[in-house]
């Protein structure tokens, strides 16, 4: 018993440094709200079983006969499991931007699950449907104990794969990496679960419901120093990332093409507008070129200042002529509300095999350069 509540201590401490660092950084970071409170639930867990352990071993004094104690500690453990399981599925909902999250409706049906939970778990009192405490203060399962984990299953399962099914649907290179990831980490708790369910002896499922928020938190950690703070896309580290991969691992199939623009005119529009407006048009470009992700797929980052880049794998060269008038056509739809026209120069180049990236690069600033001094032309500049 001793070596299960140190395993308890350790995931209850460890709980406490990320949730106390997620609170200190919450200012900086994007953490969910379900997060956060899915953690502190997990830690709810976590001291009613320690409780329930203690109790077991008559270590809590003149405590140790209650058997109204028993009963609020076994109920809390019950529906503060499920509580977690929601807020974990909520998490991974909010994450991938789901209806979920956001419509009373949906969401109201999510919770009738555990609001089941929570009635059987109070009920347990009476007719001990989750388990019963008998007149030595001794713990027994009920008949029904099972609903309660099949409920946390349901949970876990149908967010994981939500969030596989999501990361097909997203044009983002990161947020697919992120979906991917995020649903087979929900596994691991419904893995441990299992475990402990058929080897009670073995305390699995919190450390199962710990790793993975531990996982998380430092998955946004890593995600801050990815992204861009200004437009949300990814940063020139994570586009470096991104080529320095793609090129060690091209498909036979397909040809690499890297596109780089700027804004045109954008002193202009700083000078006239203000830096307030000019940040503006950074963010709507950066929705353009979410846009053309959406479209054909690929990585798109912000490079610095007003230069973006969009990296693609075609099998048809005939899509990079199409790809540039898509953007012409978002931005100058992206424009109707604005006192300007977003317009961007754009270049493109496509890989060639013992290129180096930083060559790569060149090859696509030269031609932006070229596109850009065509456009100043035809404007009369």
């Amino acid at each position: 018993m001793i070596y299960i509540i140190e395993i308890d201590c350790i995931c209850l401490v460890a709980l406490i440094f990320v949730l106390g660092s997620m609170k200190r950084k919450q200012s900086i970071m994007s953490v969910s709200r379900y997060l956060f409170y899915a953690g502190h639930f997990t830690m709810l867990v976590i001291v009613m079983d320690i409780l329930s352990l203690l109790l077991e071993g008559k270590a809590l004094g003149p405590l140790n006969s209650s058997i109204a104690l028993n009963y609020i500690i076994n109920i809390l453990y019950y529906v503060g499991s499920v509580t977690a399981s929601y807020l974990w599925f909520m998490n991974v909902e909010y994450t991938i931007d789901s209806v979920f999250w956001s419509k009373k409706v949906p969401r109201f049906f999510a919770q009738i699950p555990g609001y089941v939970s929570l009635i059987l778990s109070v009920s347990s009192i009476f007719n001990g449907a989750y388990f019963s405490v008998d007149k030595n203060n001794v713990y027994h399962r009920g008949d029904y104990f099972y609903i309660n984990i099949i409920i946390c299953y349901v949970y876990a399962v149908f967010c994981c794969l939500h969030a596989f099914i999501a990361s097909f649907k997203t044009g983002d290179y990161i947020k697919r990496k992120q979906y991917r990831l995020l649903a087979c980490y929900i596994f691991f708790p419904v893995l441990f679960a299992l475990i402990q369910t058929f080897k009670p002896e073995i305390p699995t499922i919190l450390i199962g419901m710990t790793v993975p928020i531990i996982y998380i938190y430092t998955e946004l950690l890593d995600l801050q120093i990815s992204t861009d703070y200004l437009t949300g896309l990814n940063n020139r580290n994570q586009l470096m990332r991104y080529l320095d991969m793609s090129v060690k691992s091209q498909p036979k199939d397909k040809d690499l093409y890297l596109f780089l623009m700027d804004v045109d005119s954008f002193k202009k529009i700083n000078d006239n507008y203000g830096h307030a407006e000019g940040d503006y048009a950074l963010q709507k470009t950066a929705d353009v070129l979410r846009a053309v992700a959406q479209k054909y797929g690929g990585f798109v980052a912000r490079f610095g200042g007003d230069e973006f880049t969009y990296s693609v794998e075609l099998e048809n060269p005939e899509t990079v002529d199409e790809i540039k008038q898509f953007i012409e056509k978002t931005s100058t739809e992206m424009s109707k509300d604005l006192k300007y026209t977003l317009a961007l120069s754009v270049g493109s180049a496509k890989y060639s095999p013992g290129l180096k990236v930083p060559e790569f690069f060149l090859l696509a600033d030269a031609e932006m350069y070229r596109e850009k001094s065509i456009r100043k032309k035809l404007r009369g500049v």
